[in-house]
């Protein structure tokens, strides 16, 4: 099992590869590959206590929902650090 889960992950880096080749939008790739790899895990029955289907889905939206309150208040902070270094004219 744990092989076949080896392959699945060489076949994602080898479609993100092909992907990148053909010059296609890097997020949609990267969201697209990841949904499917955790679909997959979905149904050989690892990472998850229940079997629902929009699982994967929902476990994105978490991660963005806890990713993403500190990245904005980052990018708040520099933000105001480099409207007040042009304000000093720094």
């Amino acid at each position: 099992m744990d092989v076949l889960m080896y392959i699945v992950a060489i076949l994602a880096i080898g479609l993100v590869i092909y992907m990148l080749i053909r010059k296609a939008d890097i997020k949609i790739t990267l969201f697209g590959t990841g949904i499917i790899l955790l679909y997959i895990a979905l149904l050989m029955g690892r990472g998850f206590e229940d079997k629902n289907i929009l699982n994967p889905l929902h476990n994105v939206i978490d991660a963005f929902k806890s990713i993403l309150p500190r990245a904005g208040f980052i990018i708040l902070i520099l933000g105001g650090y480099t409207s007040y270094m042009s304000a000093i004219g720094a």
